[in-house]
């Protein structure tokens, strides 16, 4: 990937958003609930949750990147001239490891089923 695609990619992201229609709008607010856990809890950065929206700051307490939920979009909006980008990183790092959990939960049910057919293939 050549740096053009990458910031290519970021400008959709902050230009259209995150699309999220195949969840619920109680799914997307358990994401921001959990986005806000997230960053307050595994990254340097400190959020604030109210209402739809998710403020991201610096350890400075600067405003860096708003995240708000729009039914099932999540816009991020800059909020700074400068660091913001890796605010995106880190919520873009929190959508990838709650679709590589959702991945292997599938797994996990599907290797269940498979073993559960197995044990009543005797009958």
């Amino acid at each position: 990937m050549y740096d053009d695609d990458i910031v290519r990619i970021v400008a959709g992201l902050i230009k259209n958003g995150m699309n999220m229609d195949k969840s619920s709008i109680y799914e997307c607010n358990l994401f921001m609930k959990e986005l806000n856990n997230f960053i307050n809890c595994d990254t340097h950065f400190n959020a604030h949750y109210s209402g739809d929206k998710i403020t991201i700051e610096s350890v400075f307490f600067d405003p860096l990147l708003s995240v708000e939920l729009d039914k099932t979009t999540i816009q991020c909006i800059p909020m700074a001239d400068e660091g913001w980008i890796d605010a995106v990183f880190e919520v873009v790092k929190f959508m990838h490891l709650k679709e590589e959990e959702e991945r292997d939960k599938k797994q996990k049910q599907k290797k269940q089923i498979e073993q559960d057919n197995r044990d009543l293939d005797w009958l």
